[in-house]
């Protein structure tokens, strides 16, 4: 007769505070998470949960640093020891095009939205297979990972990232009885907080009308119980069906900034971005044919050896001068690279830099234009490949 707990991250508001509530109401014991910026709200939380006779604890860590994962669970081992139910709802929606992005905005967005998610799961499936607990845990994604919506590449790039995370989570853990599901939702409307623009989100989808969070409630219960007892690994599309239609009214949006600028036009509708391209390709069409004898340049990252030096011959073979990226660990191999391409007959420069490091994708380019004054194919090739299961991750090698 031990009561179950359901812990839950980003729950004291929103949808987190709506699935707390609906855990209660079904007999569990909640904890509570919130990031420390509005404990007023995590308070009316928890007379939410608390009306229902349910115990609740709330612990408060920022997400966003470095370790707050265990440091997370530390606390939550200190205030139970059980665990049933762990839904991971913690996130946050920042927007930007790609141009305008900066490495602060793409951390902050990747460490709430991706990096303390993988570990959040992983520390909840840790504490559930110590206590032989066959448990549930259920990721909450957006329909993100399916719309291209404008101005959210790196924030719906994370959102699909926790998609592909449910699967494998799934797989691993099924070892030890414990499930793995996704929901991914659109727009929410919360019962105590009205969604402002509802009346406008409902005329954009196919059902017309947004979902309640008592709805997201409804799913996380579903997953929670024993009716989806052979489910895992799956993600739920909770949006109204708005992932289901074309996005040709939208398309404007996308670089809508960077033409408008460029053709000094303001755009606001797609009648404005179809002039304002012309405008501008019509304009780079015409800087391309000031010099048609000027070479083209091409640059590749990682590309010293393996894949990106056989790239790299190839399109040296076609007449492009060469950037050469290496990681600066195996300089030989670059400039045996660099000496076969300029064999082609074409100019050829070396550029190390670490990716690994902040800021490396900035110097890497700022030596890229000291050296050319044009790029016309750029091939992004770098990558690691780094195995290792869930429960064996570090934050140093994720």
């Amino acid at each position: 007769m031990e009561r179950k707990v359901c812990f839950i991250t980003g729950s004291g508001s929103g949808n987190g505070r709506a699935m707390a509530a609906r855990m209660a109401e079904l007999g569990y014991d909640v904890i509570l998470h919130h990031s420390g910026r509005d404990p007023e709200s995590a308070e009316e939380a928890r007379k939410a949960v608390e009306k229902y006779g349910a115990r609740c604890e709330i612990l408060v860590e920022n997400l966003y640093e470095d370790g707050a994962a265990e440091r997370l669970f530390k606390k939550f081992r200190a205030v139970s020891d059980r665990l049933d139910v762990f839904i991971n709802n913690a996130g946050k929606t920042v927007g930007g095009e790609i141009m305008d992005m900066t490495e602060e905005k793409f951390d902050y967005v990747s460490h709430v939205n991706w990096k303390a998610a993988y570990f959040c799961v992983k520390e909840a499936g840790l504490f559930m297979r110590e206590k032989s607990i066959k448990g549930n845990i259920i990721i909450i994604s957006s329909n993100h990972h399916l719309v291209n919506f404008g101005r959210a590449s790196a924030y719906a790039t994370m959102k699909e990232a926790l998609v592909r995370y449910t699967k494998y989570a799934a797989l691993e853990f099924a070892t030890y009885g414990i499930r793995v599901n996704c929901i991914a939702p659109g727009d929410i409307d919360h019962e105590y907080r009205e969604l402002t623009y509802k009346d406008s989100a409902a005329a954009r989808t196919p059902l017309g009308r947004v979902v309640p969070s008592s709805e997201l409630a409804d799913i996380a219960e579903f997953l929670a119980s024993p009716t989806s007892a052979s489910i895992t690994g799956n993600t739920l599309d909770v949006d109204a069906g708005f992932r289901l239609q074309n996005y040709d009214h939208d398309r404007y949006k996308f670089g809508g900034k960077y033409y408008a600028r460029e053709a000094g036009i303001e755009i606001k509708s797609l009648e404005d971005y179809n002039k304002a391209v012309e405008i501008v390709t019509a304009r780079n069409n015409e800087k391309g044919s000031e010099n048609p004898m000027e070479r083209k340049v091409c640059f590749i990252t990682g590309s010293g050896s393996g894949n990106g030096r056989g790239m790299a011959l190839r399109m040296a073979e076609l007449g492009y001068d060469i950037a050469v990226h290496h990681s600066g660990r195996d300089p030989e191999m670059a400039e045996e690279t660099k000496t076969e391409i300029e064999a082609k007959g074409v100019r050829c420069e070396v550029f190390a830099e670490n990716l690994y490091e902040d800021g490396s994708a900035k110097r890497l380019f700022d030596q890229f234009r000291e050296k050319f004054d044009r790029l016309d194919v750029f091939i992004n090739n770098s990558g690691r490949t780094v195995g290792g299961e869930i429960m064996d991750m570090t934050e140093e090698k994720f």
